[in-house]
């Protein structure tokens, strides 16, 4: 009886102690590391965490494209996976398809992360310059400073 306690104190020990798994399910930073289409410019990419979106600039009209690849390199929250993306390529079969990404956390929790591509012929719109980047302000307050 006394052993059956001993084992019994050790397992609920190892069982407290062990390392609480994370929530967290982020796109953490995402550089384009290759063009397939070689004329292709990557300008920037912008991370809005709060709304789960990624902006990739083009410095081309991408209305001309019938397919758009990268091949990436994503860096994602401690013990996060990306099962969607496959050889960290992601490919868009058009200028105004929104790529979502499902991030899995350690825990389980699944977040949507969406990726637009942002071209030439509309980056005026998103148009944000360095100044505002330090700053570190939302989305929303980025659009209100260029409306």
């Amino acid at each position: 009886m006394k052993n059956l306690f001993i084992y019994l104190s050790i397992a609920t020990l190892l069982f407290s102690c062990s390392e609480d798994e994370s929530s967290n399910a982020e796109i953490i930073d995402l550089l384009v590391t290759d063009v397939a289409n070689t004329d292709l410019t990557v300008k920037d990419v912008l991370i809005e965490t709060e709304l789960n979106k990624v902006y990739i600039f083009i410095d081309n009209d991408l209305s001309e494209y019938n397919t758009i690849q990268f091949t990436t390199d994503i860096k994602l929250s401690a013990g996060a996976k990306a099962p969607s993306i496959q050889n960290n390529e992601i490919l868009f079969s058009n200028a105004n398809e929104v790529k979502t990404i499902e991030v899995i956390a350690e825990d389980g929790t699944i977040q949507d992360w969406y990726i637009y591509l942002i071209h030439h012929q509309i980056q005026n719109i998103f148009r944000i310059d360095n100044k505002m980047r330090k700053k570190k302000l939302t989305y929303r307050q980025k659009v209100e400073l260029i409306s």
